[in-house]
This record gives structure tokens, sequence and C-alpha cells, in this order.
């Protein structure tokens, strides 16, 4: 099992949303509160045959699982640090960023993919406020009065 420990993720902070196509991810919490938000693979549905999303605020002491393959992302957005783990069922878990791989398609292929709802023009601007992260982190730091990052 391959363990990446102590990893600080500062007040306000959002892991852009990946998968881990070789490993299974365990997440455990040392200290603070993060959430953890989850989507395994299509198939996996509620009870009204909806994609399920399984979100999970996880404390001290609290673990969750992140699927091999499963869209995951977590965040920390309170005013102060948290310190979590992250173990894998392998060396070499790899990790793939959704929005980036999603993104580097060409434009007709984007368009496509979201139904011709959205050009080229737009699909730029999709692709700039995914830079930006989430209006959640802008919210955050206005909230604990967080004006920079050093």
């Amino acid at each position: 099992m391959e363990i990446d420990t102590d990893v600080y993720m500062i007040a306000c902070a959002i892991v852009p949303v990946h998968i881990h196509p070789r490993a299974t991810e365990l997440l455990a919490v040392l200290s603070g509160k993060v959430i953890n938000h989850m989507i395994p693979e299509a198939g996996v549905t509620n009870a009204d045959g909806s994609q399920r999303v399984i979100l999970t605020e996880l404390t001290a002491n609290m673990m969750t699982i992140n699927p091999q393959g499963a869209f995951h992302t977590v965040y920390n957005l309170e005013c102060e640090p948290a310190n979590i783990v992250a173990a894998f069922n392998s060396e070499d878990p790899g990790a793939t960023l959704v929005a980036n791989a999603f993104f580097s398609y060409d434009d007709d292929i984007l368009a496509n993919e979201l139904n011709q709802g959205i050009s080229g023009d737009q699909i730029d601007a999709v692709k700039q406020a995914i830079a930006i992260r989430t209006l959640k982190v802008q919210e955050c730091l206005k909230r604990c009065n967080i004006t920079s990052r050093h």
C-alpha cells in the first residue's frame, strides 16, 4: 500500500475533481474538517435512476473510500487548515484531472459531448470559470477574511 502522509490543506481549498485509474484511495482526516465528494461509475444510481453522488463530511479520525476510477474531490471550506492522509492500494495510482482532460478535446468534440448546448466561445468561458475553481472558495475566503494566499 502506498501512503501519502500528512497532506496539509489550507483553509478554503479545493482539490480539483480527479480519478485514480489504477488504485482505490482511502482518505483519512487527522485534524480539521473536509468534505469528500465522490461519483461512482456509471450505472451506480439512486432509487430514481439518477447518478449516485456521495457527499461525506469528515472530521478528525474519520475515513472514507474513493473506489478506483471514481470521480472525486475533497474540499476544506473551513477557516482553519486540515491535515489528511491518502493511502492507495498501488504504488502508482495515477491521477487524471477531469476538467483538464475533458477540455483538452477539440471544440467540435466538446460541443458534441455537451449536446451542442454551448459553442466555441462559450467553451472558452467555461474553461475560464473552471480555472477559478469554484464560487464556494471565493465565498469561504470572504467569510474567513482571507485576503491573500502567500
